[in-house]
């Protein structure tokens, strides 16, 4: 561990990228699951008189849509504080760069 902070800014907004199509791969599942009760429903016929699909499906269902708005806020959130970041770096980087007073340390290397 450095001494130092810091976030790589690419390497934040890529995983951002990376969240954002594993939820694009998930949305949906919640009609999908839906649907196979539905389905299981139909196969099942009235005997033996299984009962409950309803509830089960909407509980259910309603629990995988919150994943999948999770993963969407994830997602978004993770690619706007990578570009927020960036942002107040370029900002800032200007009133860093005169200041010319030496450290008793290394700046942003490995010190272990």
């Amino acid at each position: 561990m450095g001494n130092g902070t810091g976030a790589n800014t690419g390497e934040a907004h890529s995983g951002g990228v990376q969240a954002e199509l594993a939820a694009q791969r998930i949305l949906g599942t919640s009609v999908d699951f839906e649907d196979a009760i539905s389905d299981a429903k139909t196969a099942a016929g009235k005997v033996p008189g299984v009962t409950g699909w309803s509830g089960y499906s909407g509980e259910h269902a309603d629990s995988i849509r919150d994943v999948e708005d999770q993963c969407v806020t994830i997602a978004g959130n993770t690619q706007s504080g990578a570009e927020e970041i960036s942002h107040t770096d370029h900002e800032s980087g200007g009133d860093f760069s005169a200041s010319g007073g030496d450290l008793s340390r290394p700046v942003n290397v490995e010190l272990y």
